[in-house]
């Protein structure tokens, strides 16, 4: 059953992203979703309160927040509780293990209570600190009661480096096992530690469901701080050497992995990390992924962030000229008369010399001009267009 829905929705992604649209079908797994926002694995899927919120703003699905094996008791003391920190790199946030996962009963009776509470799917989602498969799969057997569309496993606290070979071999071996030992899906979720190329070695012949991308950016906490504050500093919690980085510095890696997993597997990859607007939703869909997860712009802005973002990619259609920068025919770039300012960035820029000023405001000079796009990326009021949306704006009655 799962081959024929993945091969059906391989299908007909690709037949509409041929025609240039997103109609086709949105997946978590194999449940077909009412639209593609999911809600990550994160504080807001923590609690009913909360899931009930995203359900009622019209969220496509939402993955709990991730649930210790049973075997495992995490350490730390919870009590110390979470810690944020906002610097000009983002937004860095730092806790415990004991903190940041759910026991596996109160993801049980989670999962139970939001299926009686909203139509909403929800999934749930397994962390383990060790490779051996004994207690995963006991935890995985505590779902299957609740057939769940799948199960996503969170390897993000695992104790073993699984950037190296050798763990990476024995993390084949537990995927292999579990998937003998219960008929749930299997969703893992990659980190910076595992690559594509990696990932794609250790997991691709094993009968997974998906992909989930990308777990948050991990990176040691400096014990200095500057006065540039560009690292976190975070109040009473010393003790703790790590910190992940949240928000739109981590899109180009999220970018990078969709890209390669849609390259090389025909599975389908559920997308997130760095999103922060229905732009950066689009993005993702038009370059392959499933559907997209979200948590931190709706950890910030609440559920208004889903109802407007699920609007707007509802509302979209996906019109080339609306969204030039997904066009990879385009070769040349125009301004726009009625939209320059004359501000002249884009004649101060050292990228290129295409870019000259006059008294009505910049001009690109064709015989210059390659194409690459710097300048509009650059310009504040999006007055550089590529030169077909020009020419079809002007035809136009």
């Amino acid at each position: 059953m799962i081959r024929e829905t993945r091969t059906i929705m391989n299908r007909e992604n690709r037949a509409a992203r041929a025609k240039g649209i997103l109609s086709s079908p949105y997946f978590l797994g194999a449940q077909l979703l009412t639209n593609p926002l999911v809600i990550a694995s994160s504080p807001a899927t923590e609690d009913i309160t909360r899931l009930r919120r995203c359900a009622a703003a019209g969220a496509g699905a939402a993955i709990l927040k991730s649930c210790h094996t049973l075997s495992w008791t995490p350490s730390g003391d919870a009590a110390v509780g979470r810690r944020f920190h906002r610097t000009p790199r983002g937004l860095w946030g730092t806790s415990n293990i004991a903190r940041e996962l759910l026991s596996p009963e109160a993801a049980y009776s989670l999962l139970t209570t939001a299926r009686r509470s909203f139509s909403m799917p929800v999934i749930p989602s397994i962390a383990g600190h060790t490779m051996d498969p004994e207690p995963w799969v006991e935890t995985l057997r505590l779902f299957e009661s609740l057939s769940p569309a799948c199960v996503q496993l969170d390897l993000f606290y695992l104790d073993v480096d699984i950037s190296l070979p050798e763990a990476q071999k024995r993390l084949t071996r537990l995927l292999r096992t579990l998937r003998d030992s219960s008929p749930l899906p299997l969703l893992p979720k990659l980190n910076q530690e595992l690559r594509p190329g990696a990932a794609l070695a250790a997991l691709g012949n094993v009968d997974i469901c998906g992909w989930s991308i990308l777990d948050s950016l991990r990176y040691a906490v400096p014990p200095v701080t500057t006065r540039f504050g560009t690292f976190p500093s975070f109040h009473q919690a010393s003790c703790f050497p790590t910190a992940s980085l949240f928000g739109p510095t981590q899109l180009p890696a999220t970018l990078d992995y969709l890209a390669r997993l849609r390259r090389e597997s025909s599975l389908p990859v559920l997308a997130g990390g760095g999103v922060s607007s229905a732009a950066d939703c689009l993005l993702l869909l038009y370059m392959g992924a499933s559907a997209v997860q979200v948590a931190s712009p709706v950890l910030e802005h609440g559920v208004a962030w889903i109802n407007q973002v699920v609007a707007a990619i509802e509302a979209d259609s996906c019109n080339r000229e609306e969204n030039p920068h997904l066009n990879a025919e385009t070769s040349r770039f125009s301004v726009c008369r009625s939209r320059c300012l004359g501000c002249g960035l884009c004649t101060q820029q050292m990228m290129c010399c295409a870019v000259i000023m006059k008294s009505d405001g910049a001009h690109i000079l064709n015989e210059r001009c390659e194409g690459c796009g710097y300048c509009a990326a650059i310009c504040p009021n999006r007055a550089i267009v590529p030169t077909d949306s020009v020419t079809n704006k002007k035809e136009k009655p």
